[in-house]
């Protein structure tokens, strides 16, 4: 009978330990998953803050590349302008007084008719 109850309070025992072990463990797993959870919050308030940095160097780029095209645009004439300026320049060349000659007349030809003529 000794031996049995023996056996039984060593049984008891480990089983104490081993749950003992198994809380502890538990435990440390816990503490260390809060950790971790309270850690979570300040990376992604650091990363969040990053990307607000981000966002204004982004934005301040766009505003100064749109700043500069808005100037280069603001620098090209306008089509009526340069028409205008092309026009003021332009005197056209009188009409010729009466029947126009022969050497005036100028008529467009396909280069192949001038080889036809010479053949023919």
């Amino acid at each position: 009978l000794d031996r049995a109850e023996r056996f039984n309070e060593e049984a008891l025992d480990n089983a104490k330990r081993e749950a003992d072990a198994m809380i502890a463990e538990a435990r440390m797993i816990k503490e260390r998953a809060q950790l971790e959870a309270k850690q979570v919050p300040a990376a992604l308030r650091e990363e969040i803050e990053a990307l607000k940095d981000s966002r204004s160097r982004l934005r301040a780029d766009l505003i100064s590349v749109l700043d500069t095209h808005a100037s280069l645009v603001e620098n090209i004439p306008a089509a009526e302008t340069k028409i205008e300026e092309q026009l003021a320049d332009f005197e056209p060349e009188p009409e010729p007084i009466g029947e126009p000659l022969d050497e005036d007349i100028k008529v467009d030809r396909e280069p192949w008719l001038d080889n036809e003529e010479v053949q023919a």
